[in-house]
Parts: structure tokens; C-alpha cells; sequence
């Protein structure tokens, strides 16, 4: 029986439109076909299995032929045999686990949801971030998919990277699965990597290590870790602990190697075992409290609550072990955090500065911590540093300033050197058109905090061009236009907010139109402003001050 693995690969993409590539197809029927590639070849597969490198590979799906609405294809990977025999049979694989939109690793995807897609536009990841997908450089054609894979890692669940050479071999399951008018089409393959052999070097290097028994596997069981066959490695840590029922190495590297492959319960019952064993060693403790530290994302539940306390309680005992190891001050400080406990969480980030004072990560952790607390002084202090730890990295300026700006929202030239900054090191790199948006924006609301209107309108029209449909951007310009006297322009502005906004309005959209109107002399809408924004804040001075002079 194959072990089930933690696979969730899932790219879906709909045309619009596409034309007929082959004559002599029925009338409403969808065909294609699917290969593989590596190494500039293609892999032909047998009886639907293939046989690949765990290097990069791609996959091609060719169109055949085309009649009718939408097309739709899904790609998907299978964590049970049971699947690929009924796909091997002609039946419909209707219950694929891996649902990637929620990272459940158990949840099904539903079918009418994510196997059957509906025509929403020309071409859609489903799996939204690009960054995390199973595949990269996919290109769409009319007649193709071409998409590359890389094996390096696998967002398997929130907070966790699995390394993709650590899948088992001859457990990974592909389904290609498009709608057709009567009946749903789909190509099925088993991706099997060669399984590790130890050469001759390789054994006479395990020998001359001269163990015996129990520890002979455990070190088998490594080597076979090493070369990522992790069957293997179970197989091998299993014998380990036939010969040598107590034996703590072989339960800890077990357990690992469970985790791996997504058996958390038996890397939990093997942690539990190994603590009994050797109460003072840590790994056991670490591998138990990460496992508790990932399960149950619903932070509504009452198994939240103590799956972070089960995993405080290790992460605790392994800080007693090793109490100069900053990782585990750190991670234990954000379990403080997930549990509300904000200053033990302060003072183990503290802790873990003061042993990795070049970590920036900690850096970024107390920065956020102190700006939601309002202790900005305190935040900007941790901003500098990460400045100085990362002089090239555009969202360390982008973060200083904001700091900054709260920390002195009088003058905020200081601020403006650093979006500027940040925008200088996005230049003539890949950058993210959102981020770069970001910034610009928050540039130009500086440069009308400092007056300077002309270069606001400036910065606020390439965020626009950068990204559309951002509403914020429309009224930090909407004021930049009536400070230059230009009020046509400020109520167009003001008015997009409002309908980008929808139901967040803010009462400054309709104090600024507000001010646009009265001072156009159209009182009785500058008065709905006024009334409008009163509404929203009943505590708005400027507010109150015009309403009462139109009155």
C-alpha cells in the first residue's frame, strides 16, 4: 500500500475561445493529450507510469480539438492508489484530496467547485500566488499548456516548506482532468523517481563506521534520508527499533522523516516514546512542539488553543535543554503570541536578540509588535537595524518610513528619503507591481503632508498606473487637487474613493468634496458632505467647523 503524501499541485486555467484543431472530431467533444519533458527530451510514459529525474521537469497538454463553451483543465495529484485504478478503469476521480485554496491536507476538493470551473476569465490560477504554486513559467497557448516544475519545495501547509526531493518514491499521482459536454475527460500518470541504491563507495564508507545492531540501521536510515529515499529510511529506523526497542535515535529520525512525508500522529506517538526514552535531549521535544505548532489554522477552535499550548509546553522544556539557542526563543515567542501573552512574547524575542543579534527576522517581529503596542519610538529603533542588517532590501526603507512618519508626523522629509530610497532599489529589478504601488502612494501622501502637491499628484499618478482599483490613492490625490485650488478635480477624486471604498468609507473623502463644493459655492451638496461625514464620525472638528458656516 503506497503512503499518503502531502502533494497539493494544483494550477487550473479557462479559455474563452478556441479553434477546432482537428477535423474529424464529434461535435461536442474535447480532446488532448498530455507529455512530459526533461532535459530539452520527453519522457514517454508507460502504461501511464513515468519515469523522471527529481530535477526540474515539465509538462505540456496538448489541445486536440475544441467544440463548445469553456474548457477546463485541472491538474491535480492523487494521495491514494485507490484513484489511479479507478482512473486506470475509465471511472471519474471525483474526490482528488488537496484542496490548494485552503491548504487542507484532508479536506476533498469538491467537484462542482474545482473540478467543473465556471467561465470567470481568460486565463485563472487557482492556486492564487504564483510564488507558492507546484509550477512555474506556465505558458498559455490556444493549442497548449507548457509548465515547468521545479523540485525544490512544496508549500504544504501555512508556515511549512516541505523540500520536494523528499517525496517517496513512486507516490505521486498526476490527474488531468477537463469537462467535456457529456462526459468529463482525463489523462492519469504516476510520476515514479528512481528508487536510491547505495553504490559501492557509499557501502564501504557505511561499513567502516563499524556500528552494530540498532545503531547500524539508524545509520542506514540516514544514509537512505541523505540519498531522499525516505521509504527506506522508515524501513530502516523500524529495524533499528525491532532490534532495539529503546533506542532514542531511531524513534527522533523516524519521526522526522513521518513528518516529511504528513504522518504527524506517528511522528507524535514516536516523540512521545523518545521522551520517555532520554527525557533530557531536545530533538524530541522540537519535532513534537513544531508538529503542535502547525495543526488546527482555525484559531476560533478550542484545539487551537491547545494544540499552542501543548506546543509551548515543549518548546519550553527544549529551552531548559538548549538555553542558548535563539530559534527556539523565537519561535516560542510567537506561540506567546498566538496565545495573547504579549510580553512574554516581548521578552523571548528580547532573549533571542540578544544571542542572534544579526537575526533580522526578530528584528521584524518586535518592530511589528512595538507599532501595535504604539511604542513607534521603540519601532523605529528595531527599523534601523534591520536597515543596517539589509541596506538593499526596498521594504526595510519602505517600513522605516513609516515608522518614522509616526514617530514625527510634523516633518516628514526623512520619510520621503526613504520611500525614495525604496523606490531607487526597486528599479531595474523584479519587483511586485502592488508593493511598488505601495510605495508610491505613501510617497505622495508625504509629499502633500509637506505641501509639496505637485510631486504627491505626481507619485499618486504612477500608483495608479501600477496598479488600478485602488481607492486610498483617489483621495490622498483628491486633496493634493483642492490644496492647488483645483476643485473639479478633488471632487472627481474624492467621488471614485467613494465608489471603489464601497461601505469603508472614510470621512475625509466627504470632508475634502465637502470643501470642493462650498467652495465652488455649491453649498447644499457641501453640506450632505459635511452632514455625511458627521455620520461616520460624529467627532470630526474641520467637519463640524464647515457645517456651521454654511449654517
Amino acid at each position: 500500500m503506497l503512503r499518503r503524501i502531502v502533494v497539493l499541485v494544483l494550477i487550473g486555467f479557462i479559455f474563452s475561445s478556441m479553434h477546432c484543431l482537428a477535423e474529424n472530431l464529434e461535435e461536442g467533444y474535447q480532446s488532448f493529450n498530455v507529455t512530459f519533458e526533461q532535459d530539452g527530451k520527453e519522457v514517454k510514459p508507460k502504461d501511464h507510469i513515468v519515469t523522471l529525474q527529481k530535477k526540474e521537469f515539465a509538462y505540456v497538454v496538448h489541445f486536440l480539438g475544441y467544440w463548445g463553451d469553456a474548457v477546463a483543465v485541472r491538474l491535480n495529484s492523487s494521495m491514494n492508489d485507490n484513484y489511479y485504478t479507478m482512473a486506470s478503469k475509465g471511472g471519474q476521480v471525483t474526490d482528488l484530496l488537496g484542496d490548494a485554496r485552503t491548504y487542507s491536507v484532508f479536506e476533498p476538493a469538491q467537484v462542482s467547485r474545482d473540478l467543473y470551473l465556471e467561465r470567470r476569465k481568460e486565463l485563472q490560477y487557482l492556486f492564487i500566488d504564483g510564488s507558492k504554486s507546484r509550477f512555474h513559467e506556465v505558458v498559455a497557448g490556444d493549442d497548449k499548456i507548457v509548465g515547468k516544475r521545479y523540485i525544490s519545495d512544496i508549500f504544504s501547509k501555512p508556515g511549512q516548506i516541505w523540500p520536494m526531493p523528499d517525496l517517496p518514491v513512486d507516490e505521486l499521482y498526476l490527474v488531468f482532468i477537463k469537462s467535456g459536454d457529456t462526459r468529463p475527460q482525463q489523462e492519469y500518470y504516476k510520476i515514479q523517481f528512481p528508487k536510491a541504491t547505495i553504490n559501492e563507495v557509499e557501502l564501504n564508507q557505511f561499513n567502516k563506521a563499524g556500528k552494530k545492531g540498532a545503531e547500524k540501521q539508524v545509520l542506514l536510515g540516514n544514509l537512505y534520508e541523505w540519498k531522499k529515499d525516505l521509504g527506506s529510511a522508515i524501513d530502516a529506523y523500524s529495524h533499528a527499533l525491532i532490534l532495539n526497542e529503546k533506542c532514542y535515535d531511531a524513534y527522533v529520525q523516524r519521526a522526522t522523516v513521518y513528518v516529511k512525508i504528513g504522518k504527524t500522529e506517528q511522528a507524535i506517538a514516536d516523540c512521545d516514546k523518545a521522551v520517555v526514552i532520554n527525557p533530557q535531549d531536545q530533538r524530541a521535544y522540537v519535532i513534537r512542539g513544531s508538529i503542535y505548532n502547525t495543526m488546527e489554522m482555525d484559531i476560533s477552535s478550542a484545539s487551537y488553543r491547545e494544540n499552542k499550548i501543548k506546543a509551548l509546553y515543549d518548546f519550553s522544556r527544549a529551552i531548559e535543554l538548549n538555553p542558548n539557542n535563539a530559534e527556539l526563543y523565537g519561535i516560542r515567542a510567537k506561540i506567546y503570541l498566538f496565545l495573547r501573552n504579549q510580553s512574554k512574547s516581548m521578552n523571548d524575542y528580547d532573549k533571542a536578540i540578544s544571542l542572534a543579534p544579526n537575526n533580522r527576522m526578530f528584528y521584524e517581529e518586535r518592530a511589528m509588535q512595538c507599532a501595535i503596542a504604539g511604542d513607534w519610538d521603540k519601532s523605529l529603533e528595531y527599523r534601523n537595524k534591520i536597515v543596517e542588517l539589509a541596506p538593499q532590501d526596498s521594504i526595510a526603507y519602505f517600513n522605516r518610513a513609516i515608522a518614522s512618519e509616526h514617530v514625527s508626523n510634523t516633518n516628514t522629509n526623512q520619510a520621503i528619503m526613504d520611500y525614495s530610497k525604496a523606490i531607487e532599489l526597486c528599479q531595474g529589478q523584479q519587483y511586485n507591481n502592488s508593493l511598488l504601488s505601495n510605495i508610491y502612494t505613501e510617497r505622495g501622501r508625504a509629499f502633500h503632508v509637506n505641501g509639496q502637491n505637485d510631486e504627491a499628484i505626481a507619485d499618486l499618478n504612477k500608483a495608479i498606473s501600477l496598479q488600478t482599483g485602488l481607492a486610498g490613492v483617489y483621495l490622498f490625490r483628491g486633496a493634493a487637487y483642492f490644496d492647488k485650488g483645483d476643485y473639479d478635480q478633488a471632487i472627481e477624486d474624492c467621488t471614485k474613493y467613494i465608489e471603489l471604498s464601497s461601505l469603508m468609507h472614510s470621512p475625509q473623502a466627504y470632508l475634502v468634496r465637502g470643501k470642493a463644493y462650498k467652495a465652488k459655492g455649491m453649498s447644499r451638496e457641501a453640506l450632505s458632505d459635511f452632514n455625511i461625514a458627521l455620520g461616520i464620525k460624529p467627532d470630526l472638528k474641520e467637519a463640524i467647523v464647515e457645517k456651521n458656516s454654511l449654517q
